[in-house]
């Protein structure tokens, strides 16, 4: 029924313009491609309704994998009609370039290079906000005025390319002028400036490490703040928008000659090629293009992780973060004896994710979350078989994060302790000999004495009492526990020889919470009751 349905609604779908564009969340597809997607999905509800009147068990096998087949010709019908072209993104980014020409008194052309490549909607509308940033950039930092081109002996026009390139499952968009370059030193001064980093730091980067400077917010190398440059605004958001999209970002400099900004990208944004986790119950993927490497950690090895709250990898040292945490950063639970460890990389940021297992590679479309519902270290969910939704991961989002992401640590395992008051050796010893089995740590003392100074001593879950013992008696140990706040809460049992109901009330009044004979001793009975009222060993 779910199929007929959709084929319904998919012939309703046809644009008699036979457009292909995406704007303001809504994409008008080729009719033709509508056409072959019902036409699929036609058969299909055919094979289907054929295996659901029943076949015959030899041809059971066959019909379904005819059928797998169909599905994921559908699968592939269905993505590709969210496909635009790149053609469609380059008018804003002319547009952009011209305009801040115009305001900063410069000529520039714009060449593009592969504009009828195929790329996802999604993929296209980060492209028309990261884009303008980028040639807005290269007109206001890397183009020179006319007379300083001309003293260069470079055409007055400044020179903008702007290539868009498929390979594979990955889209590769560069943009690169002709002008001056970008100067580390500048860069350094003006992240100085902005108080990105003191100047001793300045100092001991490299020229590659100062270029990395340029995609923090308010560095900028302009001379002037205006309209089209100096807030030291625009490759920090370029960033931000490369790695929404589980992308990355590259410049590449020389003075004098120019600078190429490489946008690197999926070419679909709701399917990705996942490293499949899990930790503690808890399931996540992990985009394949952000992991660089994976490791198995030794206990060893692990326990000093956790205790540096980072790993060395290629020498550097990299944020650690275990996966239960990283998902719910209060969340307690259970520390593996060893972890194997993901790292991973968007951009310049890096960071290492601990996991009990790495279930392998696979492929997933990935679902948004419902609207409202603030991202944070999560892309989107995966709709399982079963219904279920795995957390897709976008680790470069826990880059700041104050919160630890570290396993808790574990704790050692405080035993109750439970006193036994009695003056009779065989009791003790028995007593002592059926808690200790049962978990319980266990301390004795030979008169109510020696137990009020132990009690007193050391804390209790329980305090289990005799009643007859020379000079104070259980009685007299009740009442002085119950004058010493500090003993008052800690529950007690009276253990003895008497039976008769005045020992029981008499036990009661004086605040005993049970009452035990020894000769009806039960030991399972007993133990239920040392459970209550101590709790489990």
């Amino acid at each position: 029924a779910q199929v007929s349905t959709l084929v319904g609604t998919l012939a309703g779908l046809i644009d008699p313009e036979h457009e292909r564009a995406a704007s303001g969340g809504r994409l008008r597809v080729d009719a033709d491609a509508v056409d072959a997607l019902v036409d699929q999905l036609a058969m299909t509800l055919a094979e289907v309704e054929g295996i659901s009147a029943g076949s015959d068990p030899d041809d059971l096998a066959l019909r379904l994998d005819r059928l797998a087949a169909r599905v994921r010709r559908l699968h592939r019908l269905a993505a590709d009609l969210h496909l635009v072209h790149a053609g469609m993104v380059i008018q804003a980014v002319e547009l952009a370039a011209q305009d801040a020409a115009r305001a900063l008194g410069r000529t520039v052309q714009v060449e593009t290079i592969g504009g009828d490549t195929l790329i996802d909607a999604q993929v296209a509308a980060v492209l028309r906000d990261a884009l303008p940033h980028i040639v807005r950039n290269a007109v206001a930092h890397g183009i020179e005025a006319p007379a300083q081109r001309a003293a260069a002996g470079k055409p007055e026009a400044g020179q903008i390319r702007l290539t868009i390139e498929r390979r594979a499952s990955r889209l590769t968009v560069a943009c690169r002028d002709d002008g001056g370059g970008i100067d580390p030193v500048r860069v350094r001064d003006a992240a100085v400036r902005a108080n990105v980093i003191d100047a001793d730091a300045a100092l001991a980067m490299s020229d590659a490490q100062a270029l990395q400077l340029v995609f923090r917010g308010g560095v900028s190398t302009a001379d002037r703040v205006g309209a089209i440059a100096g807030r030291g605004v625009g490759l920090e958001a370029v960033q931000e928008a490369a790695a929404l999209a589980r992308g990355s970002v590259r410049i590449e400099t020389a003075l004098g000659e120019g600078t190429t900004v490489t946008l690197t990208l999926p070419v679909a944004l709701a399917h990705v090629l996942a490293l499949e986790v899990e930790a503690d119950g808890e399931k996540a993927l992990i985009p394949l293009e952000t992991v660089v490497h994976t490791v198995r950690l030794a206990p060893e090895q692990w326990a000093e992780a956790r205790r540096l709250g980072a790993i060395t990898h290629a020498g550097s040292s990299l944020r650690l973060a275990w996966l239960p945490r990283l998902l719910r950063p209060r969340r307690e639970g259970a520390v593996p004896p060893a972890a194997s460890v993901v790292v991973t990389r968007s951009g310049a940021r890096t960071l290492a994710i601990a996991v009990e297992h790495i279930h392998g590679v696979r492929e997933a479309i990935v679902r948004p979350l419902p609207a409202g519902i603030a991202a944070g270290v999560v892309d989107g969910v995966a709709i399982e078989a079963n219904g279920a939704a795995t957390p897709v991961l976008r680790p470069f989002a826990v880059d700041g994060a104050t919160t630890s992401l570290l396993p808790p640590e574990p704790q050692a395992r405080t035993r109750q302790r439970v006193l036994v008051i009695d003056d009779s050796l065989t009791t003790r010893m028995l007593e002592q000999s059926i808690l200790s089995g049962a978990g319980y740590a266990c301390d004795v003392a030979s008169s109510a004495e020696e137990g009020l100074r132990l009690a007193r001593s050391r804390p209790y879950s329980l305090l289990l009492v005799d009643i007859e013992m020379p000079g104070m008696d259980g009685f007299g140990f009740l009442d002085a526990k119950r004058a010493d706040s500090a003993l008052a809460g800690v529950p007690a049992v009276m253990v003895s020889s008497l039976s008769a109901p005045e020992h029981r009330q008499r036990a009661k009044a004086a605040g005993a919470r049970g009452f035990i004979v020894k000769g009806q001793f039960d030991q399972d009975r007993f133990l239920a009751l040392v459970r209550d009222l101590a709790g489990p060993a």
